[in-house]
């Protein structure tokens, strides 16, 4: 059994899931399908060597989720914390945004008093870098892409986000576990690939391109 995910970027058009395989047409032209193999057949979390934020590793040997159906990036709470000092430090130098602090750990936000369109967007990339025992990838986010209005989040358009959030779940399996939602689907075509069982292999795969536009 195999599933795939195409999220489109302009929601006016369609978006799809097919079951059963994945589209060519899906990946970009030049575009290969990374299959990474899970280290349990029973999940379909993958290992990561690190996350940054450009140069700034916020953290290392940790598990990715992808989760088609939440919209953002949530990070556990030391994470979380470790992107809340990579934002601040970004930002240290600029006053364009008012004199509090951009993230706020209790209210689990980053948020800029000031449209989106009046925000320096970084020009530093966001990475994940997974791997299983055969490859290592790097796939990474233009970081101006991590900007949204605040109407996306019960605000106004006075407001811009940082959609990145502390996922709140205490238990220890999720310590080091990244829940990876839609922001990064609408940039890589995303394939969950349950055929290795029918081969009573011991694992799963998760593929993995960049999506054709």
């Amino acid at each position: 059994m195999t599933v795939s995910f195409f999220v489109q970027n302009d929601a006016s058009k369609k978006s799809s899931i097919k079951f059963g395989s994945y589209d060519q047409i899906g990946l970009k032209p030049g575009s290969k399908l990374e299959l990474i193999r899970t280290p349990d057949k029973g999940s379909w979390d993958l290992r990561a060597n690190f996350i940054e934020i450009g140069t700034e590793k916020l953290a290392e040997a940790s598990m990715i989720r992808f989760e088609p159906q939440l919209p953002y990036l949530y990070l556990p709470r030391t994470y979380y914390r470790a992107f809340v000092e990579a934002i601040q430090k970004l930002y240290s130098d600029e006053s364009l945004y008012g004199d509090k602090d951009i993230c706020d750990e209790t209210e689990n936000i980053c948020r800029f008093d000031a449209p989106c369109d009046e925000v320096d967007k970084k020009k530093i990339e966001f990475g994940i870098r997974i791997y299983d025992e055969e490859r290592d990838i790097h796939f990474k986010i233009d970081w101006s892409e991590m900007y949204l209005s605040g109407e996306h989040f019960g605000g106004n358009g006075d407001e811009c986000y940082i959609p990145v959030f502390d996922h709140g779940k205490s238990k220890d399996s999720d310590a080091n576990l990244v829940y990876v939602g839609n922001l990064f689907l609408k940039k890589y075509y995303v394939v969950f690939d349950l055929s290795t069982l029918e081969k009573d292999l011991d694992y799963i795969q998760v593929g993995i391109g960049e999506r054709n536009d």
